[in-house]
């Protein structure tokens, strides 16, 4: 999953067709892979913990997803100032 993400940033505008891939690759492995884990230690958690892993696994999902996104804007905001320069 960290791999199909992470290489996404040898992707160009001549290679639509590698970004397609590769998102593919990092989605199937959020999706199939920590979703059922996480699935599962919920499933099998006892009563009460079961508030506690299900807040963990929510603040690891959306803690990832804001890191994500924070990257993005700072390497969209170096690209776009990169380009008002010239």
């Amino acid at each position: 999953m960290p791999v199909g993400i992470g290489i996404l940033g040898t992707v160009s505008e001549n290679t639509p067709s590698l970004a397609v891939g590769l998102s593919f690759l990092g989605r199937f492995g959020a999706g199939g892979i920590v979703q059922p884990a996480t699935t599962m230690l919920i499933v099998t958690s006892s009563d009460r913990l079961i508030d506690t892993i299900t807040g963990l696994a929510l603040c690891v999902r959306l803690g990832g997803s804001i890191n994500w996104i924070r990257d993005i804007l700072q390497r969209s905001h170096q690209q776009v100032g990169g380009y008002s320069t010239r």
